[in-house]
């Protein structure tokens, strides 16, 4: 039994961070991403669901876990919003304050 794992992280969850290793990508994303065909194509092979997880609680619950790189100068990347690159969603300064909390 392990203890202090947050409840969100399933047994499938914590596997595919466990096979991860420096330098690998992990993709946190919400039901509008292609993520099922870009699964097929990863170590894992197929897509892990953290249902009923928003973006950030799927995040927070991962990084008690997983720690960011540290030697890559930007261990966190998002998609731009498409059709407008300059725009600015309220999520993503609720993602990079999370990601520079953690």
């Amino acid at each position: 039994m392990l203890k202090g794992v947050d409840q969100r992280l399933s047994a499938e969850v914590v596997h595919a961070m466990i096979l991860m290793g420096h330098g690998d990508d992990l993709v946190i994303c919400d039901l509008n991403h292609p993520a099922a065909t870009i699964a097929k194509a990863t170590t894992c092979g197929k897509l892990i669901d953290m249902a009923g997880c928003d973006i950030l609680i799927a995040t927070r619950a991962i990084l008690s876990l997983m720690p960011l790189d540290t030697f890559v100068p930007a261990p966190v990347a998002r998609m731009q919003v498409v059709g407008d690159a300059g725009r600015m969603l309220p999520l993503f300064a609720s993602m990079q304050a999370l990601c520079a909390e953690m």
